[in-house]
């Protein structure tokens, strides 16, 4: 079977818990403290891996003790890490604000991963079939976005690996290549992003903009109300799988991407895709952190099941 190579971050979350916001210069009590490995790239890497998909990440990190917490969490959920890098300094550390009803707000520090070079790159890396997906945080600093870049050209010399693009809300407000776009089999945009990569509030008009610049597969992703799924095959807006509760929103699009696109290589069509990825969500969202609660396939098939 094809694997999923996903090119990003791994990051520790610093979660914190307040029914409140401080203003500037206020304070506000915090109700809970938890420090969790997460990122964007990590979060998708782990629910593809627990989904049954082969995963490798592609990436750097930091030698101290916080990156060895984020190195054995990925060892642990089975991810190759053949083609993770440790350098000197510090990870990525995102601290997330979880709000009364369990919206998140992020402030990003990326470390090592804004501030040092990958290095070169394996004469070979994808194979037959092979999906390279991208986080969007790695096209905000020059470092990561060349090796981005360079990852991608290296996708398109294998003729049948597809690649993939969840932009961050940064990324997409200052996106400066639209051309990429032609690039893309797969773009995972929430509505925000979709907005500010085209323009337009509507998920469906966004789409097909995106679908106009080359886009073959597009998922605007709709929170509780679902997603948005348009490609050559059909489109459909697909209703959210319905969460136990809502513990915090910490990796719930990366969970959409890891089961999108672990359905993708299993052979599946789109919308199933989309389906899996939501089911996947549903799992994250119930557990504090971005990828604690990932289900099993097994799991994500009975919430799909439940709900058909």
């Amino acid at each position: 079977m094809p694997s999923l190579f996903v090119y990003g971050d791994a990051a520790l979350d610093i979660r914190l818990q307040t029914d409140d916001f401080p203003q500037l210069g206020g304070d506000v009590e915090v109700s809970s403290l938890d420090f969790l490995p997460g990122g964007s790239a990590s979060n998708c890497a782990v629910v593809a891996a627990r989904l049954g998909a082969t995963v490798n990440l592609i990436g750097i990190t930091g030698t101290d003790a916080r990156a060895q917490v984020l190195i054995d969490d990925l060892a642990q959920h089975g991810i190759d890490l053949t083609y993770l890098r440790q350098v000197n300094g510090a990870p990525g550390v995102i601290l997330a604000v979880i709000g009364a009803h369990g919206e998140r707000t992020f402030f990003s520090y990326r470390g090592v991963n804004a501030t040092c070079t990958y290095g070169e790159l394996p004469p070979t890396l994808f194979g037959h079939g092979d999906i390279l997906h991208i986080s969007g945080y790695t096209f905000q600093t020059a470092h990561s976005r060349a090796t981005a870049y360079a990852l991608i050209e290296r996708a398109r010399a294998q003729s049948d690996c597809h690649i993939s693009l969840d932009p961050s809300y940064l990324s997409a407000r200052d996106w400066k290549d639209p051309d990429l776009f032609a690039t893309l089999d797969f773009c995972f945009p929430n509505r925000e992003e979709a907005y500010l990569m085209t323009g337009e509030r509507d998920p469906e008009r966004a789409a097909e903009q995106l679908r106009a610049a080359g886009v073959k597969t597009v998922a605007i992703k709709l929170g509780d109300q679902g997603c948005y799924v348009t490609s050559a095959h059909g489109s459909a807006h697909l209703p959210a799988y319905t969460a136990d509760q809502v513990v915090d929103t910490i990796g719930a699009g990366d969970a959409f991407c890891g089961g999108f696109l672990c359905a993708i290589l299993a052979g599946e069509g789109e919308q199933d895709a989309a389906r899996l990825g939501m089911a996947a969500a549903a799992y994250v969202i119930a557990v504090a952190g971005g990828h604690a609660g990932a289900p099993t396939r097994e799991q994500a098939l009975r919430l799909m099941d439940a709900h058909s």
